[in-house]
């Protein structure tokens, strides 16, 4: 495997998950993995945000390629605002994102920077679109994407998620964003 990607739910849910997530993740260190970690909080999986701060914390510290998170989360587990903040807070981190929804989502890699906008669709439901947002840049980045063509790709990913049902049932192929990126560039000439 190439990457290993992990999210707060999975270490949320028991201690023994907790450490089976830190156990993959130095196991992917050791392999040259790329590491990706979505903070995804979910309050009811925790004691407090504090506590959940700290366990979510203590699996990004050692250092995680690709840091997702959303704005809503850092407000949450009290990480402040912006991807300065989280630079700062999480030094190791090499690529951080940090996701708006609708307004889109703010990148950093290497001191690079790229303010990536949502792209406009017919909304159906929002379920999955963090998620498939996460797998787009991924992707993206593993075939080796700059950081505004990998949010590109991811911010598409996500729309075209929305326009279905549920989180898998408009779940995009790779053909799929590169048409609707390829038509949205036609359009805008």
């Amino acid at each position: 495997y190439r990457a290993l990607h992990l999210s707060g739910i999975s270490l949320g849910m028991s201690p023994s998950a907790f450490a089976s997530g830190l156990a993959l993740e130095e196991a992917a260190r050791r392999a040259g993995c790329v590491i990706s970690f979505d903070v995804n909080y979910r309050a009811a999986q925790w004691p407090s945000p504090a506590a959940a701060s700290e366990a979510i914390g203590t699996a990004i510290a050692d250092g995680v390629d690709v840091l997702e998170v959303t704005d809503d989360e850092m407000a949450a587990l009290g990480w402040g605002e912006g991807v300065d903040a989280l630079a700062r807070r999480f030094p190791k981190a090499a690529a951080i994102i940090l996701k708006r929804g609708k307004r889109g989502a703010s990148l950093w890699r290497a001191g690079e920077r790229a303010d990536i906008p949502s792209f406009e669709v017919a909304v159906k439901d929002t379920v999955g679109a963090g998620d498939s947002f996460d797998a787009g840049f991924l992707s993206a980045t593993l075939r080796g994407a700059s950081l505004r063509e990998a949010g590109r790709f991811a911010a598409a990913t996500a729309a075209l998620t929305c326009t279905g049902t549920g989180p898998l049932e408009r779940m995009p192929f790779l053909n799929e964003v590169e048409a609707f990126l390829a038509a949205r560039a036609t359009a805008s000439r």
